[in-house]
């Protein structure tokens, strides 16, 4: 399947288990996928303000999908 997915969750965050994000990825049906970890908080509401900050994580992304 050609359907890009670029999942992003905050490690740390209190109310989301590593395994659960783990297993979601995985079983996204996509064979062109990445999981980003976004590392530094354990605030999981900084996440939404993350590509914001780190705009090179989204941009390297798209590269390499439209390359």
């Amino acid at each position: 399947m050609r359907v890009p997915t670029l999942l992003a969750q905050v490690h740390a965050d209190a109310t989301t288990k590593i395994e659960v994000v783990q297993q979601i990825f995985d079983n996204i049906a996509a064979t062109d996928k990445e999981l980003h970890w976004i590392e530094g908080t354990q605030q999981r509401f900084e996440g939404y303000n993350y590509f914001g900050r780190h705009p090179h994580v989204m941009i390297d992304w798209f590269d390499k999908q439209l390359n």
